[in-house]
């Protein structure tokens, strides 16, 4: 899943020049894990069966943050 699917599905919308990171929450890092950094995110990758839940920050070109967690049922 792509950081900028991830950022719509938990409710952020994404404009142009936004960065996106991406953090897998702790009780999820058997279901799924993030394939790059933090700060530069690639992907997330399922692992296993069950519910992922990913921590979404997008930053703006001003600076402020919006944050939300987004869920996907991995199945």
């Amino acid at each position: 899943m792509k950081p900028k699917r991830l950022a719509t599905w938990a409710g952020i919308r994404v404009r142009a020049g936004d960065d996106v990171w991406l953090a897998v929450r702790p009780g999820s890092a058997d279901v799924c894990q993030r394939v790059g950094t933090r700060t530069n995110p690639k992907s997330v990758r399922a692992r296993e069966i069950g519910l992922c839940a990913v921590r979404v920050t997008v930053v703006r070109l001003n600076g402020n943050k919006n944050k939300a967690v987004s869920y996907v049922a991995v199945q």
